[in-house]
């Protein structure tokens, strides 16, 4: 089950609310100079989802990124398309390739790559499985139409909200959407775990 049968009456990691604002800051270039740069804020009103630890979400202060669409490129890998939830998890390698990309590897590149093991793909992005309450919408690939009811939250959309009114009983009740099961809950935690953990090669022993 990828969605809590009910809301608890508090704001939670990974809950989809409504009713924040999530901004994005444009610039041309770093003020190296001193002198301001062209910016430009964006502005968005749409579902966010709730990406502080519970025990964070305190003193006013809540971290939320933006539900979004997919992107059409998405499509390419054909094993994802009746399930795209499949990237919230670590994958074989084979799963992770789009089929004709895996058939043009040599056994060599495939042996490689399975000997790894299972990897997380798409390691900035989480996807929410389709809902009533999330709605569809249509996507072009191909030349093709197809109707789509996943959506995704993207890591490196994360912004700091603060208003006083967080720390209120109704406000989990006015904003809250949905709410993952406990065990979405824990594969949306490891993903972000793994996104900030993983040290770059340069780092690692």
């Amino acid at each position: 089950m990828f969605y809590s049968d009910k809301n608890d009456e508090r704001l939670r990691l990974g809950d989809v609310v409504r009713g924040f604002a999530c901004g994005k800051l444009l610039i041309e270039q770093p003020f190296t100079d001193g002198l301001p740069s062209t910016y430009r804020v964006e502005v968005c009103h749409c579902l966010a989802v709730v990406l502080s630890p519970c025990c964070a979400i305190r003193d006013g202060y809540i971290q939320l990124a933006p539900l979004q669409q997919i992107e059409p490129k998405w499509y390419r890998n054909e094993r994802w398309l009746g399930d795209l939830t499949v990237v919230n998890a670590p994958m074989d390698p084979e799963e992770a390739s789009p089929p004709q990309q895996w058939q043009m590897m040599s056994s060599s590149e495939q042996a490689e790559l399975k000997g790894r093991g299972k990897a997380y793909t798409l390691l900035d992005y989480f996807v929410y499985a389709p809902h009533v309450f999330l709605g569809k919408y249509e996507l072009g690939w191909q030349k093709k139409r197809y109707t789509q009811g996943h959506y995704v939250v993207d890591f490196r959309g994360i912004v700091c909200v603060n208003c006083p009114k967080i720390g209120l009983p109704d406000i989990p009740i006015k904003t809250k959407v949905l709410q993952l099961s406990k065990e979405t809950r824990g594969l949306l935690r490891d993903k972000m775990a793994y996104y900030y953990g993983n040290p770059p090669e340069e780092d690692k022993p």
